[in-house]
């Protein structure tokens, strides 16, 4: 079974993707493939984001690579569906 705090870095990633393709695509008039750049880009940033964050705060978890790792999935997974379907 997949732990739960993996499925909110998942869904999170989906949803920063989503945000930044369609940003790229409606408010700076991208293409499919660099909006999806921006998606991708962002989902990444704000991954390693929350894992500096995880390390930095009053009581430090560290930096998680697989919690970065599925974030990013999230994000590129839907980076490629959006490029499908739009």
């Amino acid at each position: 079974m997949i732990p739960k705090d993996k499925i909110y870095h998942l869904v999170a990633g989906v949803l920063i993707a989503t945000i930044g393709f369609f940003i790229g695509k409606l408010l700076f008039n991208l293409d499919e493939n660099n909006a999806a750049k921006v998606g991708l880009a962002l989902t990444i940033l704000g991954g390693i984001s929350k894992e500096v964050y995880d390390m930095k705060k009053k009581n430090p978890t560290g930096f998680s690579k697989m919690d970065l790792l599925a974030t990013v999935v999230g994000g590129a997974f839907t980076v490629i569906f959006l490029m499908i379907i739009t």
